[in-house]
């Protein structure tokens, strides 16, 4: 993963996919010395090979779809606390 926000990733992988595949996703983060996940439904919404393509990777733009329960909130909170942390 490249990037986070609310609304989805950017995410480089070593395979092609096509644009409009949902994909099950799950973000493993680490708070304090707790392991945490956030999973979910993303759908591929773009692609772009140009950049990498000499290294065989791929780059998708992925929107959410749906969360596990409480996943959305928790992804809502790793982000300011991301935030809060650049500032």
């Amino acid at each position: 993963m490249a990037n986070a926000a609310e609304g989805g990733l950017l995410v480089y992988l070593h395979e092609a996919i096509g644009i409009g595949a949902l994909l099950k996703i799950g973000i493993l983060f680490a708070k304090g010395f707790e392991l945490n996940a956030i999973q979910g439904i993303a759908k591929v919404v773009w692609s772009d090979l140009a950049a990498k393509k000499n290294w065989g990777e791929y780059r998708y733009g992925l929107q959410f779809q749906s969360f596990q329960k409480g996943d959305l909130r928790k992804l809502k909170n790793l982000l300011e606390e991301i935030r809060e942390s650049m500032t």
